[in-house]
């Protein structure tokens, strides 16, 4: 008989770490509520317009950050030269990801839509595999995607932020004589990503700005903890900082997120 390892269940909410996403337009402040989360930060990006945002945060908390920019892809180029390209580069973020967990307080992968498309491009020497490619499934990418939100997921010492870029919604609408095409709704949606990822989240935030105000805003639609109180509505700027998020998310206090 294997060794047993039953344990009482906790009777208080201790943790004090999240997975969270952020997605939405660009300048709508998904980098800004990710780095006012608490320090030592480990920032993974691939060349965001981040100069002007992250000095005034790392004069207050160490923040530590390793650019990875997605493979230029040239016209002619054949999808062996493409991957080989990648492939370092995928094999980067994923060390500095799994590293990040041996020193940082949060980890923010910014944009975790880039490095999708980077995985793939490692593995199909493409965005999506071509029609007839031999290579086309996706378990070697979804193994390595599924570790790293395991890994996120199996710890309570580090908040792992993810933020995601958004873009147009296409829909199939059907003619007056039956043929149909792909026309854009209207709305907006996350840019391509790991569909398994916000399932994993505990707190998800739809970061928008107003036309007319000009001011951010976050649509909540995954509220761990106060789901039932808080999903579908907005949290405005003057509130979206990561520890008055997760306060009003867990019923505790903001400085409670705030080391």
């Amino acid at each position: 008989m294997a060794k047993l390892a039953w344990e009482d269940a906790a009777r208080e909410f201790t943790q004090r770490s999240v997975m969270m996403e952020l997605w939405g337009d660009t300048s709508t402040g998904k980098t800004s509520l990710a780095l006012s989360a608490p320090g030592p930060i480990a920032l993974i990006e691939s060349g965001e317009k981040i100069t002007g945002i992250i000095e005034k945060f790392a004069c207050i908390k160490k923040i530590r950050r390793v650019t990875i920019a997605l493979p230029v892809v040239e016209s002619g180029m054949t999808v062996e030269q493409i991957s080989a390209l990648a492939v370092p580069l995928e094999n980067l973020f994923l060390d500095s990801f799994r590293d990040a967990f041996s020193w940082a307080r949060t980890i923010i992968v910014d944009l975790h839509s880039d490095f999708w498309k980077l995985s793939r491009l490692a593995d199909f020497g493409a965005a999506k595999p071509a029609k007839g490619q031999t290579v086309t499934n996706y378990a070697a990418i979804n193994a390595r995607w599924d570790s790293m939100l395991v890994r996120g997921q199996n710890q309570n010492k580090v908040n792992v932020i993810w933020v995601c870029a958004s873009d147009d919604e296409w829909v199939w609408t059907t003619n007056a004589s039956g043929q149909k095409s792909s026309t854009k709704s209207g709305n907006r949606e996350r840019a391509t990503y790991y569909k398994a990822l916000p399932g994993k989240c505990q707190v998800i935030l739809n970061m928008q700005r107003d036309l007319m105000s000009g001011r951010y805003r976050a649509l909540v639609e995954k509220a761990w903890m106060g789901d039932k109180d808080w999903r579908g509505k907005y949290i405005d700027q003057d509130q979206l900082t990561f520890a008055n998020v997760m306060s009003t998310f867990t019923d505790t206090e903001p400085e409670e997120w705030e080391e």
